[in-house]
């Protein structure tokens, strides 16, 4: 099993507030999550988060880079990002897509599909999208 935290901040990318392109450190509020998250799916507990008013902390950016580390990592799952406005949701889906650009080529499955709404990866035992 890949270890999420150690994928996250050895190989994703993300754009900082001055546009630069660099690696995902986790900060202290997604390093707390991120332990709460992990909690739960140690325990076999369903994942269950609720991130009341927080802005500008990088949970989306956390949550996209695990959804992104599973889908990316894996065949046969499926990945769904909703969030409150289209134009969010698109951010949220373009952060997946640089991930997958930065991300080393030796990791990157093959892409079947990849368009404005979904990106499809290749396995050899069954395909993983966004």
């Amino acid at each position: 099993m890949i270890n999420t935290k150690a994928f996250i901040e050895q190989n994703l990318k993300i754009r900082d507030k001055k546009a630069r392109l660099i690696d995902f450190k986790l900060n202290a509020a997604q390093m707390k999550l991120y332990n709460a998250i992990a909690g739960q799916y140690r325990n076999g507990r369903p994942i269950r988060a609720i991130i009341l008013k927080a802005r500008q902390m990088g949970f989306s950016t956390l949550t996209e880079g695990m959804i992104f580390k599973d889908t990316v990592t894996q065949a046969n799952i499926s990945s769904g990002i909703v969030t409150h406005e289209i134009a969010a949701t698109n951010n949220l889906f373009r952060m997946s897509k640089r991930y997958y650009e930065h991300l080393d080529p030796a990791l990157r499955p093959q892409i079947l599909a990849s368009n404005a709404k979904e990106l499809v990866f290749d396995f050899a035992d069954g395909n993983s999208s966004i």
